[in-house]
């Protein structure tokens, strides 16, 4: 989406239906959060909570269209190349985390909306982080680039708390700043969770401290040298090597690879121009999927047809589903490309390291036989000494 039709989002935001689409109460709404998360419910309890939830989360919309404006508005001054894209989160993602956090209540969550930035470099990521943080707009952020999460994930998220007059509702809209190399190694665990149903971002182990699961090691490794990468920091030789040996006895570079020829793209539409939302609609037992794009006045469609599809894959282990807006199917594969099990550039920073490692590995052996040269040459005139 162009700089100025944001701006036109931006100016038109208070026109935008505003929050009159709300339909339900605080309570109502929370109701259906601790339905959700309940094992043994009837289709009836389950598709009422899901109404609800879906009008609640698409009453987000305005607050999402005011937040993700500025962030782009701020972001292409500083990044030409950087690429804004918005969501609202998915229902299992939703039901996921009020069943892991027990005081998480549906009209508490903060992440509900959202909306990104990747930026080219750190640096980058960074000015803009502070240029936002100088609006005032109520933020509270978490660094997980200071403080990374136990996975390994590094990033920096902003919180944004927005009020309404017309509601007492408090809406959450959150914003992830990420780098290129971040974003990678973010959706590259996405797609082991989609295609293999790991679960990863959300393992137990990681909570208990002791992880003992081979694809957990290897992220939160690669994680760790995807940051010196990012940082243009020498990597150490043992970091290297870990990073190395879990790469090749995991056979990464196959296992992504077939990930990528496992889904066979159909874009059912595509609206070059003023392209609002797309929903996204992958099928893991016939390996395909779908996109339906939607203007961006098709709102209330794109919704409907959305919690039509989720309550589909609600009954289907095979089927996953999401809302996002993007620029463009090109701009879409490239904000969330775990959907399209896309890992090339994951993979082209794999195929750094081991790079690294090979000519860490030659230096190594270099500097070993040079000391190994000195140690005989010293031995030799000791003994002629003798």
């Amino acid at each position: 989406m162009s700089k100025e039709n944001y701006k036109y989002l931006s100016a038109n935001i208070l026109d935008a239906s505003d929050l009159s689409g709300l339909k339900y109460s605080k309570s109502t709404v929370r109701k259906a959060g601790i339905v959700l998360k309940q094992k043994d419910i009837s289709d009836d309890e389950r598709d009422d909570a899901m109404f609800v939830l879906s009008n609640y989360r698409a009453s987000h919309k305005a607050p999402l269209l005011y937040v993700t404006s500025i962030l782009f508005d701020e972001s292409i001054l500083v990044d030409r190349d950087v690429i804004v894209a918005k969501r609202f989160k998915r229902t299992p993602s939703i039901v996921k985390k009020l069943t892991n956090f027990s005081s998480m209540d549906l009209d508490r969550m903060q992440d509900i909306a959202g909306c990104r930035a990747i930026f080219s470099n750190k640096k980058k990521l960074e000015k803009v982080r502070r240029v936002l943080v100088k609006k005032n707009m109520n933020f509270r952020i978490k660094n997980y680039i200071d403080k990374p999460k136990k996975d390994g994930y590094r990033g920096v998220h902003l919180i944004c708390t927005c009020d309404n007059p017309k509601s007492s509702y408090k809406f959450f809209v959150e914003i992830q700043l990420r780098t290129k190399i971040q974003h990678s190694w973010a959706t590259a665990i996405e797609i082991v969770d989609l295609l293999t149903n790991q679960q990863l971002k959300s393992n137990q182990q990681l909570k208990t401290g002791i992880v003992k699961d081979e694809w957990l090691d290897f992220f939160k490794i690669i994680a760790d040298s995807f940051e010196k990468l990012d940082n243009n920091e020498k990597i150490s030789f043992d970091l290297l090597k870990q990073s190395i040996k879990l790469i090749k006895k995991m056979k990464i570079h196959e296992k992504f690879s077939a990930f990528a020829q496992s889904l066979k793209f159909i874009e059912s539409q595509n609206y070059e121009i003023d392209i609002g939302y797309n929903l996204i609609l992958i099928d893991l037992k016939e390996e395909k999927i779908e996109v339906e794009s939607y203007h961006k006045h098709d709102f209330d469609k794109a919704v409907k047809n959305y919690l039509d599809a989720e309550r589909e894959a609600s009954m289907s282990k095979n089927l996953v589903t999401a809302l996002v807006s993007t620029e463009s199917i090109t701009n879409l594969k490239d904000a969330y490309p775990n959907y399209f099990a896309d890992s090339a550039y994951f993979l082209e920073h794999i195929s750094q390291l081991e790079f690294l490692y090979e000519s860490n590995k030659i230096g190594f052996f270099d500097k070993l036989i040079n000391q190994l040269s000195n140690f005989e040459d010293k031995s030799t005139r000791e003994r002629n000494l003798n």
